[in-house]
């Protein structure tokens, strides 16, 4: 399963627009303005499916997840000498980032893929393409890739 998530242009809060392979919007996201900073997924018809909120006071940024309305885990940066580096608890994911922060592979606790995430950069906003093994894992690696971005934009 391919996803492509697009930036919209002129937000204040930040929002985003997730399509399918077949160019269908799939998911919402939409900055809160709220401290810390939270976005939230909706699927096409506007339900609310999850949300990434920042944590205030960590070492390490971290986000905590939401699915149903209940937190599920977090995602934490750790340390890598080269690239990113982030633990996922809720799932025993890992994912590991290149030199520069563009492309992102998730793998499970026995190293296989589970998706890999490029980042492209067109007419100034950021696009996101999402290649997800399993579809079933869509959501988990859209509010993946929001914590992703959020710690980017953080920088």
């Amino acid at each position: 399963m391919i996803l492509t998530f697009k930036q919209k242009a002129l937000t204040i809060l930040g929002r985003y627009k997730v399509y399918d392979q077949d160019n269908n919007e799939v998911y919402d996201v939409q900055g809160k303005f709220t401290i810390p900073k939270k976005f939230v997924v909706r699927d096409a018809a506007g339900n609310e499916l999850g949300a990434v909120k920042g944590k205030l006071i960590d070492i390490f940024p971290t986000f905590r997840i939401f699915k149903g309305g209940k937190e599920v885990g977090r995602i934490k940066k750790g340390i890598k000498l080269f690239g990113d580096k982030f633990k996922i608890d809720f799932n025993n994911w890992k994912v590991d980032g290149d030199f520069f922060g563009w492309n992102y592979t998730v793998v499970d606790q026995n190293n296989n893929i589970i998706a890999s995430l490029s980042k492209h950069v067109i007419n100034l906003f950021d696009v996101y393409t999402l290649n997800i093994s399993n579809p079933e894992h869509a959501l988990d690696v859209m509010l993946l890739a929001i914590a992703i971005d959020m710690e980017k934009a953080n920088q």
